[in-house]
């Protein structure tokens, strides 16, 4: 594992999932296991988990952040969601987890499932500053949290939304659409959301984010797993 770490070059891509993904969920047959795409580690959870000492993060130390400088996670529920739809759904799984993807410096979390857009990521040119979010502050070496579950379905739009809105909110639509990442080098992204109404050549919110790496935030005390204690 190790060594397939080292060689997975600027980024790795997290599966957080509750269970295995078996044939049942593919629609493939009972006994088929999908395999997990390349460059990308695959957890399955255990949320009654007290202390954070697993594989998981042993996986996650062994990850080389000046080979490897964006570490991206993705999940179905999210965990920061100021919308009415779902509320408190991802609460006892970001209990557990949020702080282990804090200690390994994860840059971006993605999630779907509320049908509406949101990204935190408070970001000024003028002052220089970027503000990610952790247990539900700004934090500066926290993730960059998106829901973009707005790419369609039979359900509709999740239009209503909690006011005022979230600190760590930075912009919050209802509208059907997708988003675009670019990891254009070892410390510079970009990332874009587009409203169907619009044209594909049109963003309705953008931002440049920087690495975590880059941004001074991956210190040896802060990826201290064994300092992690998580009481559900």
């Amino acid at each position: 594992m190790a060594r397939k770490l080292r060689e997975m070059g600027i980024l790795v891509l997290i599966l957080l999932l509750t269970a295995p993904l078996t044939g049942i969920a593919a629609g493939i047959g009972e006994d088929y296991v999908r395999p997990a795409p390349r460059k990308t580690l695959s957890f399955s959870w255990p949320w009654n988990r007290k202390h954070s000492d697993g594989p998981q993060q042993a996986d996650l130390a062994k990850v080389d952040r000046e080979r490897t400088p964006w570490l991206l996670a993705l999940l179905h529920v999210p965990w920061y969601n100021s919308n009415w739809a779902h509320q408190g759904e991802g609460d006892d799984m970001m209990a557990v987890v949020e702080p282990v993807l804090y200690a390994a410096g994860v840059d971006i979390l993605i999630a779907g499932h509320v049908h509406a857009y949101e990204r935190s990521f408070l970001s000024s040119a003028i002052l220089e500053q970027q503000e990610r979010v952790y247990s539900g502050q700004l934090d500066s070496c926290g993730a960059i949290h998106i829901t973009v579950g707005d790419g369609g379905n039979r359900e509709g739009l999740a239009l209503r939304y909690h006011h005022p809105k979230p600190i760590w909110s930075a912009f919050r639509e209802a509208s059907f659409g997708h988003g675009e990442l670019k990891i254009v080098n070892a410390t510079h992204a970009f990332w874009s959301w587009h409203r169907n109404d619009d044209h594909e050549s049109l963003s309705s919110d953008e931002v440049w984010i920087n690495s975590l790496a880059s941004a001074g935030c991956l210190r040896s005390e802060m990826r201290d797993f064994s300092k992690i204690q998580i009481v559900p």
